[in-house]
């Protein structure tokens, strides 16, 4: 809990005000009964998710990709062409 509490006062003391996670709309009915997952808890827990970066070179499986206050407009409006 501790670290929760550093890791949101960080936010806050950045002035980060949002974060945002982009998923395929295939994936909203599962985020809507079982949250954001990693891939890793997904598939622990048989949760079947659209997976748009199959390469995940950083390896963290463990982890959930966001993007912070402001989303980058370039890649959010690349991603919406592509449907």
């Amino acid at each position: 809990m501790a670290v929760l509490i550093r890791r949101l006062n960080l936010l806050i003391n950045r002035g980060i005000n949002h974060i945002y996670h982009f998923s395929p709309i295939e994936n909203t009915a599962n985020i809507l009964e079982h949250g954001i997952l990693s891939r890793e808890v997904a598939a622990k827990n048989n949760v079947p998710i659209k997976i748009t970066d199959p390469y995940r070179l950083d390896g963290e499986l463990n982890r959930i990709s966001t993007s912070i206050s402001f989303p980058n407009y370039k890649m959010r409006f690349s991603l919406e062409n592509k449907g």
